[in-house]
C-alpha cells in the first residue's frame, strides 16, 4: 500500500489522531512513534510523544499543546484562502527584538492585515494569538505551546505537488527563518 506519511512535510510522522468539536483532552506521551493531531473545533489539550509530532492548528477553540520531546512542529494552512485560489498569496512576518515576539501578517493585494502574535509566555513556551480577522477568515485558533520547536504556515503553491508549496517557518527558538519551497515563490 502507499504510504500515506511519505510527504516531505510530514516530520517522520508515523500514526494520525482526529480530534473532535468538543473539549478534546489527548495524551499521546506512550505512543510508539510521532503523530499528525489533526485538531478539531474546542479547547483542546494535547500532549505530544517522544518522538517527533505535526499539530494542526486550524479550528475553534483553545489549544494547549505539550510536544513532550522530539522535534515537533505546530502547522496553519491557508492555502487557496484568498480568492479561492492557491497561486493567490501574501503572507509578511516581523520579529520584534526586544520582545522575541513574531507578528504574522495577510499581505495579499497590498493589505497589511494583523493575523498572528506569537511571544513567549512565562511557562518557558510560546502563546500565540490570533486576530478576530484570522478566526474569522482562516480559521486560526489560539494555541500555547510549550515544547514545540516551530511554526509552519503553509500560504500558497507555485503549481502542483508538494515540491510547488509556498511556506514560512517559525523557529520558536533562536531568530526567525523564512522559507520557500519553489525558488520563483521566495523572491515574491
Amino acid at each position: 500500500g502507499t504510504d500515506s506519511f511519505s510527504n516531505p512535510f510530514s516530520n517522520g510522522v508515523r500514526g494520525s489522531f482526529q480530534g473532535t468539536n468538543a473539549n478534546d483532552q489527548v495524551d499521546l506521551s506512550s505512543g510508539v512513534h510521532g503523530y499528525v493531531v489533526e485538531t478539531g473545533n474546542g479547547d483542546d489539550n494535547i500532549i505530544g510523544t517522544v518522538f517527533s509530532d505535526v499539530f494542526t492548528l486550524q479550528g475553534k477553540g483553545v489549544y494547549t499543546i505539550d510536544g513532550s520531546e522530539g522535534y515537533d512542529v505546530a502547522d496553519i494552512n491557508v492555502i487557496g484562502m484568498w480568492d479561492d485560489d492557491p497561486g493567490a498569496f501574501g503572507l509578511h512576518v516581523e520579529f520584534d527584538e526586544q520582545t522575541s515576539t513574531y507578528t504574522v501578517f495577510d499581505s495579499f493585494a497590498d493589505n497589511m492585515e494583523e493575523m498572528l502574535t506569537i511571544s513567549p509566555n512565562g511557562a518557558l513556551g510560546w502563546t500565540a494569538i490570533s486576530t478576530d480577522y484570522a478566526k474569522e477568515k482562516f480559521d486560526i485558533p489560539d494555541a500555547n505551546l510549550t515544547n514545540v520547536e516551530s511554526i509552519r504556515i503553509f500560504f500558497g503553491a507555485d503549481g502542483e505537488g508538494y515540491d510547488d508549496v509556498v511556506y514560512q517557518i517559525i523557529e520558536l527558538v533562536g531568530s526567525p527563518t523564512g522559507e520557500a519551497a519553489s525558488a520563483a515563490a521566495a523572491a515574491g
